[in-house]
């Protein structure tokens, strides 16, 4: 089995993505999808290096990639001094990196975490010619407004004013807590080296954010057909992983394709 792996950077309207492509030799001329990852927005595509590393020996190709103002991949000085400045649409992207990174005519399958697994829904439900099936971990629906508890919001309220103050550690020891050991739960629940990747990750996201220049500070474009009104048109396999206060995975593709 012949492996390779090449990395670049993709030029788009905003600045330029990162992404890394490892590709491995069709077995016996069979053709398969190429696995898209997609990290959420507390970490970068470094999060998913074991993953590829296990499934490329298995036979899969894997492509990952920053997300605009994460890891590697920044925005362009013109793009941050625009006034008003205008969303980017991460799917365009995702597009982008099909048309000039894999090989033509490339199918996919989007497995994503959080607001990874929003987009991997999100390009499931809107280039459906493409995708030949997803993965969806804990992640919502495009252009769907959800409530939280009262306690969610303090704690989201808490990390919205440390960003605002500039206070960068504060901002990134609270999201290990708030998505890495979870909202509702005791802090130190995550295992401690995962933690310690996850604190330095947002620790480079939250000084990002407080610049202005990157993470949750560089707005994404609103759907014009939200993820929620398109699930009834999904014709592939989904499996969806969500978590409740135990540690346990559920299942629930028949959920999805249901709406």
């Amino acid at each position: 089995m012949n492996i390779s792996r090449t990395e670049g950077f993709l030029e788009v309207n905003e600045g330029s993505v990162y992404w890394t492509y490892t590709s491995v030799e069709a077995i016996k001329n069979e053709s398969r999808p190429v696995l898209l990852f997609l990290h959420p927005g507390v970490a970068d595509h470094t999060l998913w290096d074991e993953q590829v590393e296990y499934l490329t020996q298995k036979g899969w190709s894997c492509l990952i990639f920053d997300l605009l103002g994460f890891g590697q991949s920044h925005a362009s000085q013109e793009y941050l001094r625009s006034d008003p400045r205008r969303p980017f649409d991460p799917i365009r992207h995702i597009d982008l990196l099909r048309e000039h990174v894999l090989p033509a005519e490339s199918a996919v399958v989007p497995i994503g975490l959080s607001i990874g697994g929003s987009l991997a829904l999100g390009y499931t439900v809107n280039r459906p010619e493409v995708v030949s099936g997803a993965i969806v971990i804990a992640g919502g629906l495009l252009g769907f407004e959800h409530s939280n508890t009262p306690q969610e919001e303090r704690l989201f309220a808490l990390d919205d004013s440390l960003i605002l103050a500039g206070d960068v550690q504060g901002a990134a020891n609270l999201r290990v807590r708030i998505w890495g050991d979870g909202p509702l739960q005791e802090p130190g629940r995550m295992r401690e080296d995962l933690a310690d990747m996850m604190l330095k990750w947002n620790i480079e996201i939250s000084a990002r954010e407080c610049a202005k220049t990157g993470g949750c500070a560089l707005d994404t474009v609103t759907p014009e057909k939200p993820a929620g009104t398109l699930l009834h048109a999904i014709d592939v396999p989904v499996a969806v992983a969500y978590g409740r206060v135990r540690r346990d995975l559920h299942y629930g593709g028949n959920e999805v394709s249901s709406g």
